[in-house]
C-alpha cells in the first residue's frame, strides 16, 4: 500500500508538473520528418509499408538510453533475456521457445549500420553514444536482411561525418543509485572536415561505470540448493529408490565471499568514421568501431533471501571486447545506385560465474541416486566427477562403495569464446524518382565461433570421487574440470536477393521481392566429462572406432566429432500499399522468414538427429500510416498473424539416462497475433503526447512430444504461451516545453510511464533436464516503471537530469528457469542522474 501511494503521489506529482509548467514555446514537436533506411533506401517513415518504430537522438538523449534494458521499454514489439550487458536474447513479437539459449540460432537480426552482429543468446551490447537513431523493424525482412530477420530487426545507425562542418560534443554524466554504488559516464565526439567538401574524419568516444547494487551476505547453501531436503526419507526414496535417503548432508558457507554492491560493469568504446566524397557520383565510407566491457559480480538477487540480496560461493567476472569495422562504397550509375558493403565483426568474450546452485540438482540427484544403485550393487554406476562433494562411503555387504556423507560442491563455470563475422554485400537499387522501383544484389558471410565451456569442482584432486574414479579406471585430462566442451563452428552463406515494384494507379502500388540462400553449416564438437557414463560426444573410454565416431591422432588425442548442415531455400515478400491521401496510406503484406540450422552435439551411440533445419515463418500483416490535424497528431497502426513451421526446440537427448545434452529438434507449430501502435500528438505548441503499444497471443498449436528413458517428455502443450510474449505491452511519455524567466534558455519537462504483461520464462521441452529434475515454466509478473526528465538548452550547452525507476520497483526482466536459487534480473534502483552536455 505504501508503495502504491507513492507511485501514486510521484506519478501525479509529475504529471501537475509537466501540465502546468510555465509559458509555452512555439514549437510544435512534428516539424521534423523521421528518416529511416529500413529497406535499406533513405525514405521517410510514414512512407514505409512496414511496422517501423525510430528512437532518435532527441529520444536518446531525453530518455538517457544508453542499453537494451533502457530502449526495451519504449519498443513494445520487442522483448529480451539478458543475464549480463552482451549476453542477451532479442526476440520481435514473441517469436522463440526459450528465454535463455546455450545454442540454437537468433530469431531477430542486430545491425550496426551495414554491419550483422547478432548471436542468440550473447548479442553485444552496443552503447547509444553519438547514434542516428534506433530501428525497430517488427516481422520479417525477406529480402533485405535475409537469416536471423525472422521475428524483426534491431539497427544502430551512427551519426556519419559531416564533410563542411566542424563541431563535436562533450557529455559529463553523474547517477546516485539508491542502495548502491554511485556510476558515472563520460562521452564526446569530433567531427573534423579534413579537405572541404571532400574528406570528413569523425571519432566518438565513451566510458561508463555503473555501479552494483546487490549485496552478497552471509549464508549457506541451504538457501539456494535444490533437492528434497535431508531427512525426508520418503521423498528421496520415492525418487531415487530404496536406500537412497541413508546419506547426511553438509552445507557450504560463502563467508569468503561476502561483499556489498556487487553486479557493477564498465564500459569503453571508441568509433572512427573517415568519409571521402570521391567526386559527385562516388563515395567512401570507412567505419571502425571497438568496444570492452567488463562486470564484476552478477546483478541478480534471491527474492527469498532478501531485497537486492543473493548468496554467492566463488568470484564472478565477465570480459567482453568486440570490434567491428564497415567499407561502405556508393555511386551513382545513372541508371541505379549502387552500394558495395564490406564488414568484419570480432568478438573475445569471457566470462567466470558461480555455479555451485546450478549444478546442485545434479550432484544431489545424482549422488543419491548413484547411493541407492549402489545399494542394490548395480555396477553400472560409478562414482562420476559431480560427486566430489562426496566426503564419506561405506564398503557395503555387495562390496561395493555406498556415500553415507555429502557435502554441497563449489563449483564455477568457465566460458571462453572468440566469434569472427565477415560479410560482403553488393546491390543495385532504382532511383527514388523512379516509376517502377527494383533492387538486386548478392550476400555473401563467413560466421566462425570457437568456444571452450570448463566448469571446474573445487578441490576435485583432493577429493574421495578422484580416488574413487581412478580405482575404477577412470581419468581426466585435468585434474579440476568435471566437464569441458569445446566446439569449432563455421558457417557459410550465399545469398542473392531482388525486389520488383510498381504503381498499379496513382494511388496503389505493389511490391514484390525473392531471396535464395545457400548455407554450409559445419560443427566441431569434443565434450569431455571425467566419468564415461554421461559424456556427449567422446570420452577417454570411449573406442576410437566408426561406430562411436570417436577418432584419435597419432599422440593418442581424441579428436572431435563433426556435423554438418547444409540447407538452402527460397523467402518471399509481397506487399500491396495504397496511399489514399497524401497524409494516409494503408498496406497489406506477407513476408517470409528463417534462421538458419545447424548441429547437434551428440554421444555415441545417440539416436537423437545430428542436425536441425531452418525453421521458417510466414507474416501475414496489414498496417495503416496517418498524419491529421494539420500535421499535429501521426498514428500508425499494424496487425498481424504470423504461423512458425517447424519449430526449433531446445530439448535434451533423449537416448541420455541422464538429461543433461541439450539438443535442438524441429517439430510442432506456433501462432502468433498481434496489433502495434504507435502515435505522437502535439495536443499544443509546448504540450506532446507520444506512445506505442502492442498485443501479443503468441501460442503453440499442437502438442509435441519426445520418447525418452523416462517416458514420452512433452516438449510443447497445445495453446502453450511462448516464453518472452507478454500479452499487453505499452508506454507514453508527456512533454512540456517551456522558456525560463530567470535565465535566457529553453526547457522541458518529461514523463514516461511503461507497463509489460506478465510473461513465461520458457518453455516446457526447453526446461527438461531429466525426468526427476524438470522445473516448469514460472511466471514471470506484470510491471510498470516510470521515470521523470527534466532538461534546460542554452545556446550549445545542454542540462539534464532525471529520475529512473521513479517508485523503486522490482520488475522481473529475467528468472532464469535452470537455476533453483529464484535469481531474478531486475532493472536498477531508482537512481537520480545529472549529464551536462556541451555543443561545439
Amino acid at each position: 500500500m505504501m508503495k502504491s501511494n507513492l507511485r501514486s503521489g510521484v506519478s501525479t506529482a509529475a504529471l501537475v508538473f509537466v501540465l502546468g509548467a510555465a509559458p509555452a514555446l512555439a514549437q510544435s514537436g512534428q516539424d521534423d520528418e523521421i528518416i529511416v533506411t529500413s529497406r535499406k533506401r533513405v525514405e521517410s517513415l510514414q512512407d514505409v509499408p512496414l511496422s517501423v518504430q525510430a528512437l532518435g537522438q532527441d529520444d536518446i538523449a531525453k530518455g538517457g538510453l544508453k542499453s537494451i534494458a533502457d530502449y526495451a521499454l519504449r519498443i513494445p514489439s520487442l522483448s529480451f533475456s539478458q543475464f549480463l550487458p552482451g549476453q542477451s536474447i532479442i526476440v520481435f513479437r514473441g517469436a522463440t521457445t526459450t528465454a535463455e539459449s546455450f545454442n540454437g540460432t537468433s530469431s531477430s537480426a542486430l545491425y550496426l549500420d551495414e554491419i550483422p552482429m547478432q548471436l542468440e543468446g550473447q548479442n553485444p551490447e552496443i552503447w547509444l553514444v553519438d547514434i542516428e537513431r534506433l530501428e525497430a523493424v517488427s516481422g520479417p525482412q525477406p529480402t533485405t536482411y535475409g537469416a536471423s530477420s525472422q521475428s524483426g530487426t534491431l539497427k544502430y545507425v551512427t551519426v556519419q561525418p559531416d564533410l563542411g562542418e566542424f563541431g563535436g560534443f562533450v557529455d559529463v554524466g553523474g547517477t546516485v543509485t539508491e542502495n548502491g554504488d554511485p556510476s558515472y559516464d563520460l562521452s564526446g565526439a569530433i567531427n573534423i572536415p579534413l579537405v572541404k567538401d571532400v574528406l570528413a574524419l569523425r571519432v566518438a568516444g565513451w566510458h561508463a561505470d555503473y555501479g552494483g547494487y546487490i549485496d552478497n551476505i552471509a549464508g549457506d547453501s541451504s538457501q539456494t540448493h535444490s533437492f528434497p531436503a535431508p531427512g525426508d526419507s520418503d521423498a528421496i526414496d520415492e525418487i531415487f529408490g530404496p536406500g537412497a535417503s541413508n546419506i547426511t548432508r553438509n552445507f557450504l558457507s560463502n563467508d569468503a565471499f561476502v561483499e556489498d554492491d556487487i553486479g557493477g560493469y564498465d564500459i569503453s568504446g571508441v568509433r572512427a568514421s573517415l568519409k571521402w566524397q570521391v567526386n559527385e557520383n562516388w563515395t567512401a565510407t570507412a567505419m571502425y568501431q571497438w568496444q570492452d566491457t567488463n562486470s564484476s559480480g552478477v546483478a541478480a538477487y534471491n527474492p527469498d533471501i532478501g531485497d537486492l540480496q543473493t548468496v554467492r560461493f566463488n568470484e564472478e567476472f565477465t570480459d567482453d571486447e568486440w570490434y567491428a569495422s564497415l567499407l561502405k562504397i556508393e555511386g551513382d550509375l545513372g541508371f541505379a545506385d549502387l552500394t558495395s558493403s564490406t564488414t568484419y565483426f570480432e568478438r573475445d568474450y569471457f566470462y567466470q560465474w558461480d555455479a555451485s546452485s546450478y549444478w546442485s540438482p545434479f550432484l544431489a540427484s545424482t549422488g543419491l541416486q548413484q547411493n541407492a544403485e549402489f545399494a542394490r550393487g548395480d555396477t553400472a554406476y560409478l562414482f562420476a566427477a559431480y560427486q566430489s562433494a562426496i566426503t564419506a562411503v561405506t564398503y557395503n555387504a555387495t562390496s561395493y562403495y555406498v556415500a553415507t556423507e555429502y557435502s554441497d560442491a563449489s563449483l564455477v563455470s568457465l566460458f571462453d569464446t572468440e566469434t569472427t563475422r565477415f560479410s560482403q554485400e553488393v546491390r543495385l537499387t532504382s532511383k527514388p524518382e523512379s516509376e517502377i522501383l527494383w533492387m538486386a544484389g548478392g550476400y555473401y558471410e563467413r560466421f566462425t565461433d570457437v568456444f571452450d565451456f570448463r566448469s571446474l569442482t573445487d578441490g576435485w584432486s583432493n577429493s574421495l570421487a578422484a580416488t574413487l574414479n581412478a580405482y575404477y579406471g577412470t581419468t581426466i585430462n585435468e585434474p579440476g574440470i568435471q566437464y569441458n566442451g569445446v566446439a569449432d563452428d563455421v558457417i557459410e552463406q550465399w545469398a542473392v536477393f531482388a525486389e520488383l515494384g510498381f504503381g498499379i494507379t496513382d494511388r496503389l502500388s505493389v511490391l514484390g521481392g525473392a531471396r535464395y540462400y545457400d548455407i554450409d553449416q559445419t560443427n566441431n564438437y569434443l565434450t569431455v566429462v571425467n566419468d564415461g557414463n554421461f559424456a556427449f560426444t567422446c570420452t577417454f573410454n570411449d573406442p576410437a572406432d566408426e561406430t562411436s565416431g570417436c577418432q584419435t591422432d597419432g599422440a593418442g588425442n581424441l579428436l572431435p566429432r563433426q556435423a554438418t548442415a547444409p540447407d538452402d531455400g527460397f523467402v518471399t515478400l509481397a506487399t500491396l500499399t495504397y496511399a489514399a491521401t497524401d497524409d494516409v496510406l494503408a498496406y497489406f503484406t506477407r513476408s517470409s522468414g528463417f534462421r538458419t540450422g545447424g548441429g547437434n552435439i551428440l554421444r555415441p551411440g545417440s539416436t537423437a538427429p545430428p542436425r536441425y533445419n531452418s525453421d521458417k515463418l510466414i507474416n501475414y500483416e496489414v498496417g495503416l500510416k496517418s498524419t491529421m490535424l494539420d500535421d499535429k497528431l501521426t498514428v500508425n497502426l499494424s496487425a498481424y498473424h504470423m504461423v512458425w513451421r517447424d519449430l526449433q526446440i531446445n530439448a535434451n537427448d533423449p537416448t541420455l539416462d541422464f538429461g543433461f545434452g541439450s539438443i535442438i529438434l524441429n517439430a510442432g507449430r506456433a501462432v502468433i497475433q498481434g496489433v502495434e501502435a504507435n502515435w505522437n500528438y502535439a495536443i499544443s505548441e509546448s504540450l506532446t503526447f507520444d506512445g506505442s503499444a502492442a498485443y501479443i497471443n503468441a501460442r503453440s498449436v499442437e502438442d509435441v512430444t519426445l520418447n525418452t528413458p523416462f517416458g514420452p517428455e512433452t516438449l510443447l502443450f497445445e495453446d502453450e504461451e511462448l516464453p518472452l510474449s507478454p500479452d499487453w505491452k505499452f508506454n507514453f511519455g508527456l512533454e512540456k516545453t517551456f522558456e525560463l524567466p530567470f535565465w535566457d534558455a529553453e526547457a522541458y519537462a518529461r514523463f514516461d510511464y511503461t507497463y509489460v504483461g506478465e510473461q513465461f520464462n520458457g518453455s516446457t521441452g526447453s526446461l527438461l533436464l531429466t525426468g526427476n529434475l524438470a522445473p516448469v515454466p514460472r511466471v514471470q509478473p506484470s510491471y510498470d516503471i516510470g521515470s521523470l526528465g527534466f532538461g534546460i538548452t542554452r545556446d550549445d550547452l545542454q542540462i539534464y537530469f532525471s529520475i529512473n525507476n521513479l517508485w523503486d520497483e522490482r520488475p522481473v526482466y529475467f528468472n532464469p528457469p535452470r537455476w533453483p536459487d529464484n535469481r531474478v534480473y531486475t532493472a536498477r534502483p531508482r537512481e537520480y542522474t545529472l549529464s551536462i552536455s556541451k555543443s561545439f
